[in-house]
């Protein structure tokens, strides 16, 4: 029991350090009237629906906080929101969990920090939250190498999937929406480190939008906040 309390303390020292980027309801809301897709936000954004949703979807875009584990990338994990009383699931949504799911989605989108980061393991490449789904069974993974900035990343994000739905390639589609988003920028935002760290890996082909596709765009609404993603490096995470 005493561990058991120790351990909560210390998940809820976590999600007391993820701070609130209200730019990730805005990037939900845009993307769903753009494509007609489910979102799940605030107290339905949680590690059990999406378990229990994301094996029937095409597509996933996960706009949320990640914690990267530089000692453990297997501990690397996404945040969703937690219900307190829940006995079956954390919030914690961990890599190594991700490995154990089945997908079918075409195309996952992790629009939150470091998605990309991991630890170099020989013989295995980088370790990260992105390869967690690549291994689940997806195909193609947009994921970011370092920190995105709130604002910036929810329009790029919605000008990606505006290409998308006009039947560019996966590649081309995020790479038309960079250049949209430097048209239209200031000086400062056009620095590479508001746009740059979006890149798709995996198969680039397009996705056809001539049949109905399903969707699933999750988003975590933590204390009345829409949480997008921080990337916080813990040892021993749990």
């Amino acid at each position: 029991p005493e561990m058991s309390e120790n351990l909560f303390l210390t998940r809820q020292e976590y999600r007391n350090n993820l701070y609130p980027l209200p730019y990730a309801e805005d990037e939900i809301k845009s993307i769903k009237k753009l494509t007609g897709g489910k979102a799940l936000m605030g107290e339905n954004a949680t590690e059990s629906n999406f378990k229990a949703l994301s094996s029937e979807y095409d597509i996933l875009h996960l706009a949320m906080h990640t914690l990267i584990d530089d000692e453990n990338p297997l501990y690397s994990k996404l945040a969703f929101t937690y219900i307190p009383g829940d006995t079956l699931e954390d919030g914690f949504l961990n890599a190594i969990e991700i490995y154990n799911l089945s997908l079918k989605a075409r195309l996952t989108v992790l629009s939150s920090c470091s998605s990309g980061f991991g630890k170099f393991q020989k013989g295995e490449g980088i370790m990260s939250l992105a390869r967690s789904f690549m291994y689940a069974g997806c195909p193609s993974v947009v994921m970011t190498l370092w920190e995105i900035e709130d604002q910036s990343g929810a329009e790029i994000m919605s000008k990606f999937y505006y290409y998308l739905k006009k039947g560019y390639s996966k590649d081309k589609a995020l790479r038309k929406a960079k250049l949209k988003f430097l048209k239209k920028t200031g000086m400062l935002k056009s620095h590479p480190y508001f746009w740059s760290p979006y890149i798709n890996i995996g198969d680039p082909s397009r996705i056809y939008f001539g049949r109905p596709l399903k969707w699933i765009f999750l988003g975590c609404l933590i204390l009345l906040f829409t949480i997008v993603s921080v990337r916080i490096r813990k040892r021993g995470l749990l």
